[in-house]
Formats: structure tokens, sequence, C-alpha cells
């Protein structure tokens, strides 16, 4: 039982640059109706267990496996990096200074930097409720909002788009796709706006964005140009995935949210890992008020 939802993540970590590819959404649908299906399955059987020889050591063994899935995704991402870098015959040398441009990006996009906060730009369009919400994530994160633009577009697949910015002087650009936010319920919402903020620092979404902007000659290839935009997508994926292992509440929010915006860039294995994450979070919350404890998160 266990066991099937950790072989889930491994699915997953297996294929990190893998999409729907021929699926179709209903497809899609179907696939993700299975493995809630499993997961229920798993949680009957068991709390049914518990409930006749339970004990406090079963609630460790849930934390720690929460822990090893943050490290798993972490080491997913290094791992994107590095295959990224193989496949493009990258030069080494380039890489490394790339990668430490973006270190110093991401850390200074992370910095209280009040001094320099710069002109914000808006478009006019850009619903005020994402403002607000986007603004508010901002300064939790001590990152003036005038250090970021804000603009509007009906193209994406997503609810919204990221451009981490690479000139040390702005923290990059939040796109709301309109159409799908009026869609959209306030828990989505939410969530999505905590996405957008965590990505905007995010050091892969910012080498993405470095290798797309500063190596222009590697765009000369069709091929190149589509590695570039698929580990762009996976940087968004990554974002959602990464969040749902910081609690219960965002892991449930994340998988509503893999479910309500189903495109070519989520895959059946990135609901897999979602909806895994989601079960082991809920399964801690029944132990603990089982054993009447205090809450990891």
């Amino acid at each position: 039982m266990i066991r099937n939802a950790f072989l889930i993540t491994i699915i997953f970590l297996s294929h990190p640059l893998r999409g729907m590819n021929e699926l179709t959404i209903r497809e899609y649908y179907a696939a993700c109706r299975g493995i809630d299906k499993a997961h229920a399955e798993e949680s009957r059987n068991f709390r049914r267990k518990m409930m006749s020889r339970g004990t406090e050591k079963d609630l460790e063994i849930f934390k720690k496996k929460l822990k090893r899935y943050k490290e798993y995704i972490n080491k997913t991402r290094k791992e994107i990096l590095r295959d990224f870098r193989d496949s493009c015959q990258i030069d080494n040398r380039a890489w490394q200074k790339c990668v430490k441009t973006g270190i110093v990006i991401m850390l200074l996009n992370k910095q209280n930097t009040l001094a320099n906060c710069g002109t914000m730009t808006i478009d006019a369009k850009f619903p005020t409720d994402a403002y607000l919400k986007i603004e508010k994530r901002l300064k939790k994160r001590q990152i003036p909002p005038g250090r970021v633009s804000f603009a509007c577009s009906n193209n994406s697949d997503f609810l919204y788009g990221v451009t981490p910015s690479i000139d040390e002087q702005s923290v990059g650009c939040l796109t709301i796709n309109v159409d799908a936010w009026k869609k959209a319920d306030s828990p989505q919402k939410n969530f999505a706006c905590m996405c957008m903020v965590e990505e905007l620092i995010e050091l892969l979404s910012i080498i993405t964005q470095l290798i797309g902007d500063r190596w222009p000659f590697m765009m000369a290839s069709s091929e190149l140009r589509y590695n570039i935009l698929t580990l762009q997508n996976r940087a968004r994926v990554l974002s959602v995935l990464r969040a749902s292992v910081k609690s219960a509440k965002i892991a449930s929010l994340a998988k509503k949210y893999a479910l309500s915006i189903a495109t070519s860039y989520f895959s059946p294995a990135d609901y897999a890992f979602i909806s895994a994450v989601e079960w082991w979070w809920r399964e801690v919350k029944y132990l603990e008020n089982y054993f009447d404890i205090s809450p990891i998160d």
C-alpha cells in the first residue's frame, strides 16, 4: 500500500521532462481519476490497519517520508538542469558561469531592496484582486512590488506566466491569463499567486531565462528552441510540485490546480506525484488526530 505511493514518485522522477504528449485531456483526466481511486483504496486500508494496531512510530515514518519527498523534488530540479546541459552539449565553463550568475540574481531577488524599487509597470486590464494577492505575497518575501511588472495575456495554457528578470535591476514580469482568471475560484487564485511569486525567484526559472536571453546562438536550432521551451514549462510545473511538499493545505490546492488546468505540460506522472504527496499529508493529519498530538506544519 504505502510502497505503491512511493513508486508513483519514482515514476515522476524517472521522466522529469515528459509531458502528456499523445494523451488527450480526456485521457489525462481518466488517468488522474485512476490515481485518486488507488489512493482512496490505500487510505481505507491504511486507516483500518491503524484502528487495529497503529502506533506513534507509524506517524514518525510518515513525517520522514514527507521530508524525503522534499529532498526528491530538490534533487529532481538539479537533475533537470544537468540533463538539459548534457543534451544541448553546453560548454561546462559557460554553464558554470550561467549558474553562478543565476545564484547571484536569485539571492538579490530574495533580499530586501527597498532602496531600489524601480518604476512599477502594470497593465490597465490586470485584475485588481490578482495584484492585491500578489502584492501581499511579494511583501511577505520582502520584495518591493515596484520591482515587478504586471501584464495580461489570454494565450497561455497556464493560469499565469512568469518571466524572471536577468538584468539584476528588476525581479521580472508576472502575467495573468485574464479569461482563465475569471473562471478560477478563490483557492485556485491564491495558490496561483503563491506559485507565481515563488517561481519568480526560483533558480531553475532564472537559469532558464538566462539561457534563452544570453545565449541567442542556441535559438538558431529549432531543436534547441524546443528544449528551452520545454525547460521553461518544466520550471512552471515544478513550482507547483515543489509547493505541494510545503504543507497539507498547499498540497490539496496543488492537486485541485493540476486538475483545473490540465495542459500538455502536466503529465499523469506529475499528477501522481502531487496526489501521492497530498495522500501522505492527509494521513499524517489523520495520525496526528488519532494520537492527539501537535501538527508538523
